[in-house]
């Protein structure tokens, strides 16, 4: 269950090579303004790892559940996506990607078996990479060959994709993690 929830959540075939042709042939970009939006997108990381330890007061059921809800959202924000306002929406998409990442990180951490933590994190974090590399590939194919180089059907996939991923977080609660009964009580 956790390795689905991985795989979703980073299953995003919106980013990447489609969004670089959205920046250049759509919005008409420069590539000096591309460097400035993938550091706002680096900063929104930044800043997204020192909101995480505000979200941790909440239960481990509800970081995930606030993580899904923020990446879905700033992924559906790319739809309004236009040259006034791409810093925010990288910086957005940092911020939710790096809340994704520790909540996943978390996950990884928390079903690894003992003993066998290192194997079991770096086999889940194998499947997040299989995710981006996927999604990339399937992303580029279909932005050029089925949505014609239009990026808006690839953003509702990607947010769809993610989506389920509160379907995922329901069924592995019950079943396969077990949370920490100190901080379910909060």
């Amino acid at each position: 269950m956790v390795a689905a929830f991985i795989y979703c959540w980073s299953f995003n075939p919106a980013f990447g090579t489609p969004l670089f042709f959205e920046y250049t042939r759509g919005l008409k970009l420069s590539q000096n303004l591309i460097g400035q939006a993938n550091a706002s997108y680096s900063f929104g990381m930044l800043v997204g790892a020192f909101v995480y330890p505000i979200i941790w007061k909440y239960t481990p059921k509800h970081q995930i559940k606030i993580a899904i809800a923020l990446s879905v959202t700033s992924t559906l924000s790319f739809l309004l996506l236009d040259s006034s306002n791409f810093f925010m929406l990288e910086f957005l998409r940092g911020v939710s990607g790096m809340l994704g990442i520790l909540c996943i990180n978390w996950l990884a951490a928390g079903v690894s078996p003992k003993g066998l933590e290192t194997f079991a994190t770096a086999t889940l974090i194998g499947v997040y990479n299989i995710g981006t590399q996927t999604s990339g590939i399937i992303g580029a194919h279909l932005y050029s060959n089925v949505f014609h180089n239009s990026i808006n059907p690839l953003l509702l996939i990607a947010s769809s994709v993610t989506a389920t991923c509160f379907l995922i977080q329901i069924l592995f609660s019950r079943h396969t993690f077990k949370y920490d009964q100190d901080s379910e009580s909060k």
